[in-house]
């Protein structure tokens, strides 16, 4: 099973979870290639001055898509070009505590920026939109579920989301391509570059349910939402002073019970009637989440969930 970090919760299903070990922090370990950074005025053309793999270089260090990066007043470029990617991540390259997990994920709120491991080593990076104020990500640990080419916003249907990967499916909250702005924007899902959204969407790894769809046999890459982003400062990659923060591990809390990928309910109040694994453009598979306890029951597509609150 694949583990990925992002902070947010799902419903749970039929079977009890297992619980991960207890995992208090994750360390880097892996030495970093001298890079140093400073904030300039954009160019007036930035494609004319910036080659194409120094503008996917900017996308990250800037946390924006190169249409919107001429719209900046500064941004951060670096000294040198000719590093691996990877180089220039300011989250930890190496994780201890997630070298038995075979994937992972984690998403850093205050950088605005995800990390992909595998076996505890990173192996891709990017920028991120996380919620805006008034629909923040919340912090927690979640699993990714089902997943879609693409899809229509149930907030507002003109908005249509390619390579999405859900991770709270009563909330509708996923993974998936949309504008990067430099600064959390979304309804609460977590917004990628195009190349990072279907990345995530392969490499990733969805729910395993039985056959009648009842019971989530095993959860997905998990994924874990960390901290909070402070609203009310400039965004910490355009600080004059220190314009790439870097940390060297991501605080968790050892005590965050694993939730499964179903959404906020716990696996005693909710069972999935029917459902597939994953969901393919052409697919409009009929699913309902019936819900005990509260005798609420909502119906949903794999294609086309009836989730409240799916956001771009």
């Amino acid at each position: 099973m694949g583990l990925v970090l992002v902070f947010l919760g799902a419903p749970g299903l039929a079977v009890e979870p297992s619980l991960s070990p207890p995992i208090q922090s994750l360390v880097t370990a892996h030495p970093r290639q001298t890079i140093e950074y400073r904030l300039e005025p954009v160019p007036e053309d930035p494609p004319e001055a910036y080659s194409p793999e120094q503008l996917e270089i900017l996308e990250k260090l800037n946390r924006t898509d190169a249409e919107r990066l001429a719209r900046q007043e500064r941004i951060v470029v670096p000294s040198r070009w000719d590093a691996d990617e990877l180089q220039f991540s300011p989250i930890p390259h190496s994780v201890s505590a997630l070298a038995g997990e075979l994937k992972a994920l984690v998403v850093h709120q205050p950088l605005q920026v995800f990390g992909a491991y595998e076996d505890g080593e990173l192996v891709r990076w990017g920028p991120v939109s996380s919620g805006r104020l008034e629909h923040p990500t919340p912090p927690g640990r979640h699993n990714l579920t089902w997943r879609s080419r693409g899809r229509h916003s149930t907030v507002n249907p003109e908005w249509y989301l390619e390579w999405y990967f859900n991770f709270h499916n009563e909330r509708g909250i996923s993974f998936h391509q949309y504008e990067l702005p430099g600064e959390p924007a979304s309804h609460a899902c977590v917004r990628l570059l195009e190349r990072d959204a279907r990345w995530i969407y392969e490499w990733g790894e969805g729910w395993t349910l039985d056959d009648r769809g009842w019971e989530v046999l095993e959860e997905g890459t998990p994924v874990w939402i960390v901290d909070e982003y402070d609203y009310d400062s400039p965004p910490p990659w355009l600080d004059p002073e220190n314009p790439h923060p870097e940390i060297e591990r991501f605080p968790l809390d050892e005590n965050e019970p694993l939730r499964t990928g179903a959404g906020q309910l716990g696996p005693s109040r909710a069972m999935i009637l029917r459902s597939n694994r994953f969901s393919e453009p052409g697919q409009r598979s009929q699913d309902r989440l019936r819900v005990a306890g509260n005798q609420m029951a909502r119906s949903f597509h794999v294609d086309h969930p009836n989730s409240q609150g799916t956001d771009r």
